[in-house]
């Protein structure tokens, strides 16, 4: 293996691990970059069909065994609004107009393969 590779490799290593880097690999400019960037790397803020999923799943059973619906309202819980009680059938339209109007009260939380957990609302997402 040339040094290079080496070096390349303890860089990756060392970013990896989280620990704390090297003298010589802190004075390198483009590793610096590449670990700004990396710390910059957040989740998207759109909903996988894995998590779509899970949330109505969730939220429907939740609404079937009784607990009310949550409509937001400027901030403020309200019920289900006029326009859309007549084509609400059963638990799962609620869950989905839920989502919707973006007022589903779940948080969705993420690992990352870095150990850390981005928790986000449901409203944060798309």
């Amino acid at each position: 293996m040339s040094k290079n590779k080496i070096k390349n490799e303890k860089k990756i290593n060392d970013l990896n691990d989280n620990n704390i880097l090297l003298e010589s690999e802190k004075n390198s400019d483009t590793f610096k970059s590449d670990i700004l960037n990396l710390q910059k790397i957040s989740t998207l803020n759109r909903l996988t069909k894995y998590e779509r999923a899970r949330i109505l799943g969730t939220r429907a059973a939740q609404i079937q065994n009784g607990m009310p619906p949550v409509f937001l309202e400027e901030g403020k819980i309200v019920g289900i609004p006029n326009e859309f009680k007549d084509s609400l059938k059963n638990s799962i339209d609620i869950a989905k107009l839920e989502l919707k109007l973006k007022s589903t009260p779940l948080i969705i939380r993420r690992k990352l393969p870095s150990g850390k957990v981005d928790e986000r609302t449901a409203q944060e997402l798309e």
